[in-house]
């Protein structure tokens, strides 16, 4: 049986009429998106969601991995084109972690921290965007979320590349979300980036030679 393409597989999936994995399905179209940098669909998805959609969610885990990957989406087009309605449902993903968080709940504490580095870029705010991102990559170590890590990383290297023209500090954030897409075993991503960023990496050799060099006794280099 052949493999229906995304349009005939959501129309199946949607005929049998279950609720529940109409948003699973949607959700994890979202965070596909928000992984691999199709933020133009993502925020197409994300403002094509109805209210309905949210009262079906409402209560489940996967509201919250949803709502954070729909704002990551929201707040890349926001700042690219820099039109309302993208700045506008980015601002109630964000209000959204907010509530949550003053609730109690601890488990987007992080999240909510990435989005208010985006909110900062958004807004210009060079500074306290650079703090932000930094703080909620700790966050996501720290509570053992290293994907999140790795998105954060990713986002604060592109920020770092294109709006604060800082290419060596944007190389060490590309290299740190490498590194935990590879602990996360997301090797499809890791190629993405390490392809998009490929003029920006030191050259493996020298590396090599280093670290050898490095790792040396004392007295070999007197022998030398």
């Amino acid at each position: 049986q052949a493999i229906p393409n995304a349009e005939q597989f959501e129309k199946e999936l949607r005929s049998l009429e279950s609720k529940s994995s109409i948003v699973n399905y949607l959700a994890h179209q979202s965070f596909l998106c928000s992984i691999f940098g199709d933020h133009s669909k993502g925020a197409k998805l994300a403002l094509d969601r109805d209210a309905a959609f949210f009262r079906i969610t409402s209560g489940r885990a996967m509201s919250m991995l949803d709502t954070f990957h729909r704002g990551i989406s929201l707040f890349d087009m926001a700042r690219r084109t820099r039109k309302a309605k993208y700045k506008k449902a980015a601002k109630k993903t964000l209000s959204r972690l907010e509530k949550w968080a003053k609730s109690g709940n601890p488990n987007v504490i992080h999240t909510l921290k990435i989005l208010e580095a985006e909110q900062f870029a958004l807004n210009g705010k060079k500074d306290k965007a650079c703090m932000a991102y930094e703080k909620s990559i700790t966050l996501s170590v720290r509570c053992g979320m290293v994907q999140d890590a790795a998105l954060a990383s990713e986002r604060y290297g592109e920020y770092l590349l294109n709006e604060v023209k800082n290419q060596e500090k944007a190389v060490y954030y590309f290299e740190k979300a490498i590194s935990c897409y590879e602990d996360w075993g997301a090797m499809a991503k890791v190629g993405q980036l390490t392809d998009k960023y490929s003029d920006l990496w030191r050259v493996p050799c020298k590396i090599e030679i280093n670290e050898q060099l490095a790792s040396r006794p004392s007295e070999t280099y007197s022998e030398m």
